[in-house]
C-alpha cells in the first residue's frame, strides 16, 4: 500500500445512503447543507451515462465563411461546431428519486456552522430544492492520478490514486490495474463513449457515456483495492465481486482515465 493510503482514513464503497454537503458561500450568506441520497444503482447509473450528452452542430459553410471573415488567415478553419452540454436533466432524475433529506446549518455565536434542521424531502419540498445537479455530481467527485512507478516495478501492473475531497486526511484509494490488453486498450478508445446523429438534424451529433463498458473493462483489469472497505470489510479475493458491485462506474471511468493516461469526458462539476 502506497504511503500516502497508510496515513489517511479509508473509503467505504458501501455506505448507504450517502451524504453529500453543499456549500453556498455567497447565498446570501454562508451557508451549508448536508443532503443525503441513497446509492444509485448500477441500472440507474448506466442511464445516466447515456442521458447526459454532450451535443455538436456541424456550421454551415455560410456560418463559417462569416466567421471567418473576421479572423487573420492563419486562423481561418475549414470546418468548426457549436457545443451544448447537458447533465441537468439526468442528475435531477437520481436526485427526485433517491434524495431521502437534507440537514441545514447554522452560525452559532462564534460564527461556525452547526446541524440546525433536518427536513425529510416530500413532494413538495424536493421540487424547490436548488442545486439538485451540483449534488448529484459529489456522488462521483474525486481526483485520480497514475502513481509513480517503483524502481522495482516490472511493468506488470499499474496504480491509480483516488483521493475523495479536498481536506489533507482525506480518503486516497488505491487501485491496482493489470496492464490492460490491446482488445482492452482499444475498447477504451472507442466504447467508452457512443456518438448518435440527432433525429431530423443531420449536422448534429450527439455524444454520451457507455458506462457499461466501463465497467467490462475495469473489472477485467482490476486486481486489488487499498484502503477501500466495504463496511469493515477491507479488499479481498473472497469478496472482490462484491466490491466490483459496490463501486459506481463513474468512479470506474475515473480510474481507468488515469490508468490510460487519456480523459474521454469532462464533467460539469467533477
Amino acid at each position: 500500500m502506497s504511503e500516502a493510503a497508510t496515513k489517511r482514513k479509508s473509503y467505504d464503497f458501501a455506505e448507504d445512503p450517502i451524504s453529500v454537503n453543499l456549500h453556498r458561500p455567497n447565498f446570501p450568506k454562508e451557508n451549508k447543507e448536508t443532503h443525503r441520497i441513497r446509492k444509485p444503482t448500477q441500472k440507474q447509473w448506466y442511464r445516466w451515462g447515456f442521458d447526459i450528452y454532450e451535443q455538436r452542430r456541424s456550421l454551415s459553410q455560410k456560418e463559417l465563411d462569416e466567421d471567418n471573415r473576421l479572423m487573420d488567415r492563419d486562423d481561418q478553419v475549414e470546418s468548426a461546431y457549436e457545443r451544448q452540454y447537458n447533465e441537468y436533466d439526468a442528475s435531477r432524475e437520481i436526485y427526485l428519486t433517491n434524495a431521502v433529506d437534507v440537514t441545514t446549518y447554522k452560525a452559532d455565536e462564534n460564527g461556525v456552522l452547526r446541524p440546525y434542521e433536518t427536513y425529510e424531502l416530500t413532494p413538495d419540498l424536493i421540487d424547490r430544492v436548488i442545486g439538485k445537479d451540483v449534488v448529484i455530481s459529489g456522488l462521483y467527485s474525486c481526483y485520480c492520478e497514475l502513481a509513480e512507478r517503483s524502481p522495482a516495478d516490472l511493468g506488470y501492473e499499474s496504480r491509480v490514486n483516488q483521493t475523495f475531497g479536498r481536506a489533507g486526511d482525506s480518503p486516497v484509494v488505491v487501485h491496482v490495474l493489470s496492464k490492460p490488453t490491446e482488445d482492452l486498450t482499444r475498447r477504451f478508445q472507442t466504447e467508452v463513449t457512443r456518438t448518435y446523429v440527432v433525429t431530423n438534424r443531420r449536422d448534429t451529433v450527439r455524444i454520451c457515456l457507455n458506462l457499461p463498458a466501463v465497467k467490462q473493462i475495469y473489472n477485467a483489469m482490476i486486481v486489488r483495492i487499498e484502503n477501500g472497505n466495504l463496511g469493515d470489510s477491507p479488499f479481498s479475493d473472497d469478496i472482490k465481486q462484491h466490491f466490483l458491485e459496490a463501486i459506481n462506474p463513474v468512479f470506474k471511468l475515473k480510474v481507468l482515465e488515469a490508468a490510460f493516461e487519456q480523459s474521454v469526458w469532462h464533467f460539469q462539476y467533477a
